[in-house]
């Protein structure tokens, strides 16, 4: 019944049901977790009273107890029991006599069961009533927990009505939100209707939740797709409909359970015979085939249609004509297969490929100059036999490596490997793989070969898949190889100019800006920090402007060179420009003081050496001199981790720092402080 209601209910009603009852359900948890820790906390101040009780009331029984006035004493023990807690309160003197006080019956608005439910008990107790340290009797006093579990029950109707009160507002806040937000979706619905019906020109504006303005979007998309598709399956059609009315194939169909086969009037013209003169047969289609053809062309059709995963057939031969000549065809078929995988119906087309044989002729005769045009441009040839692994090299191919071809027979895929880099073969082959599953459209890579004398040649590999096998296999490749050597050291220099100072040879700016973002990331992938130290040259330009520019020049040169030398090789020394350098000094400790230690040691190691006199050779047309400079250096030390900044803030870092060594004096170092 249940489930029937629930399959029929809406989804704005379903929704409203699971709310409603989630939030009930939770708010019935809270509630009832909320009562059980107050009974339990109304119990335990129910014990201390209890335990309090016994130890005051025996105090204020003492004196009545000890002059045995029992009529003061009943009414003391009335008195107790009038109050909330007491219920009972009994006093037993030592000779046997019983004063005792009951509480009158008293209602209560808990129900029983809530009493059972959160554990609310009655509690008794026992104690002596000492006077001097003599026992005159002894006092048992029982405490209803009544007035706790009447406030525990006050306060849990009052938790459900809140509750009940939450469970409307929120039925009715759904209710709401659900009648004003589906109405998009409504709309939603009736065009998808609308498509259904054929009619895709349609578009609905962009309104509701942003999840709905995301769907409608969709739908737009998907509205002007269809329609667009629409559009081209129509024209698609059309073309497809002209196509086969002005096609020049030949169709052909085949009943392979009866045998019956139909060859068009196009079939028949094409090799010169009208639409009656030849019969619809097999025998006849036989009869027409070349000698050399016909066995290897039925032998492949009963392959094809004997392998139940082959679904196409591909081939080739030659039919007589009319005339008495032979006409190139090339036969195309699609199988159809019952479930069982047994071809049942073949159909195709035959196409003439006559003058394309002439053309593949010509082709053979353009491929003799083309061989002609690659001696004469020092190219290597290749040509490689995917099914076979054979390659075939031109005698230049083997030059460009040092070799005469006849050294390297037999050649085959191996050969390229065996000289091909180690680190560029994994990168050639997956261009040739690339190429190979159609992703482009020449393999191209740029890669080293071994030459005989043991350098390395740069080589340009380019080629193309030239011929595929029947089945569709790659089967034939060619291309060339170009010495690209001469162009690949002029790209190294272009290279190095471009990241390296051309007077110092050092790390320029852009060199040292990628070095300092990889110390970034290795400082925070291991936690260790690393240092950026800014070096700026105290008395150069007095240097410069006694002697010129191409003195200046040479102290900055030796300069670069003492930095290099007292650096270990992990380090970085830059020239940042003018007489400013920048060493980076990575793999330091994880511990900040001991790496801050560790890069003044190297600080203090470049304040030494910088500052020793440079001795200048100038040279002239009259003569050789030699001038001898001091000129000592100020350094600011940035020390970082991976996650304290930018490159660019700790470039800046480091420049501060530097700045306050010049304000300290110059010829020390300063650490930057945030």
């Amino acid at each position: 019944m249940l489930s029937r209601l629930w399959h029929h209910l809406p989804f704005a009603g379903r929704l409203l049901v699971t709310a409603s009852i989630a939030l009930l359900t939770a708010g019935l948890v809270m509630v009832g977790v909320a009562a059980r820790q107050e009974a339990r906390d109304s119990q335990s101040d129910l014990q201390q009273t209890l335990d309090q009780e016994l130890v005051t009331l025996p105090n204020a029984l003492a004196e009545v107890v000890a002059i045995g006035d029992f009529s003061t004493l009943q009414q003391t023990l009335d008195y107790y029991v009038a109050r909330p807690l007491i219920v009972d309160a009994k006093f037993v003197d030592v000779k046997g006599v019983v004063l005792r006080s009951e509480e009158s019956q008293r209602s209560s608005r808990t129900p029983h069961w809530f009493l059972d439910l959160f554990g609310f008990h009655q509690l008794e107790g026992t104690t002596p009533v000492l006077v001097g340290g003599r026992e005159y009797g002894r006092l048992s006093l029982t405490l209803s927990p009544r007035m706790f579990a009447d406030r525990v029950w006050t306060r849990l109707l009052q938790h459900m009505a809140i509750l009940l009160l939450a469970v409307v507002i929120d039925f009715i806040g759904i209710w709401l939100v659900l009648r004003f937000g589906l109405r998009p979706l409504r709309r939603l619905e009736q065009a998808t209707e609308s498509i259904a019906g054929g009619e895709f020109d349609i578009r609905l504006d962009e309104v509701g939740s942003p999840e709905m303005r995301h769907l409608i979007r969709g739908f737009n998309r998907m509205a002007a797709g269809l329609k667009q598709g629409a559009e081209e399956l129509r024209s698609s059609e059309e073309r497809l409909q002209l196509a086969i009315n002005g096609v020049n194939d030949g169709i052909w169909d085949w009943n392979l359970v009866s045998d019956e086969v139909y060859f068009s009037p196009k079939w028949k013209n094409m090799i010169g015979y009208s639409a009656t003169e030849l019969g619809n047969t097999i025998e006849t289609f036989r009869a027409l085939m070349h000698p050399d053809d016909a066995d290897p062309v039925f032998e492949k059709l009963e392959r094809v249609l004997a392998d139940p995963h082959s679904d196409s057939y591909l081939t080739e031969f030659r039919l007589h004509t009319k005339e008495g000549g032979w006409r190139w065809i090339l036969g195309r078929g699609t199988i159809l297969r019952d479930e069982h995988g047994v071809a049942y119906r073949m159909a195709g087309s035959h196409t003439d490929i006559t003058q394309r044989k002439r053309y593949e002729e010509a082709l053979a005769a353009e491929r003799m100059r083309l061989d002609a045009i690659l001696r004469g441009t020092n190219a290597g040839s290749w040509e490689w036999n995917l099914q076979t692994g054979e390659a075939v090299f031109n005698e230049r191919w083997a030059e460009i490596i040092g070799y005469r071809l006849i050294d390297l027979a037999p050649t085959s895929l191996e050969t390229w490997k065996r000289f091909t880099h180690p680190d560029d073969l994994e990168r050639a082959q997956e261009a040739l793989e690339r190429h190979l599953r159609g992703e482009s459209d020449f393999y191209d890579c740029e890669l080293r070969m071994r030459h005989r004398d043991g350098h390395w040649v740069w080589v340009l590999d380019r080629g193309r898949l030239v011929g595929r096998t029947e089945r569709g296999q790659p089967r034939l490749m060619s291309g060339i190889h170009l010495d690209i050597t001469e162009r690949k050291q002029l790209e190294e220099q272009i290279r190095h100019q471009a990241l390296y100072d051309t007077l110092t040879n050092l790390p320029n700016r852009r060199l040292l800006n990628d070095r300092l973002a990889q110390a970034l990331v290795g400082c925070k992938r291991t936690g260790c920090h690393a240092a950026l130290l800014f070096l700026d040259l105290d008395n150069f330009k007095p240097l410069n402007d006694q002697y010129g520019h191409k003195v200046g020049d040479l102290l900055l040169v030796e300069a670069a060179r003492r930095l290099s030398g007292n650096l270990r090789e992990s380090d970085t020394v830059a020239r940042f420009g003018g007489d400013e350098f920048v060493v980076l000094v990575g793999r330091l400790c994880s511990e900040a003081g001991a790496s801050r230690a560790d890069v003044e040691l190297i600080a203090q190691k470049l304040l030494a050496r910088l500052s020793e006199p440079y001795r200048l050779e100038v040279h002239s047309a009259e003569r050789t001199s030699q001038i001898t400079h001091t000129c000592t250096v100020s350094i600011g030390i940035a020390l970082f981790t991976g996650d304290d900044g930018e490159a660019d803030d700790i470039l800046r870092w480091a420049d501060l720092a530097m700045y306050q060594a010049k304000a300290a004096g110059r010829n020390t170092l300063r650490f930057y402080s945030p």
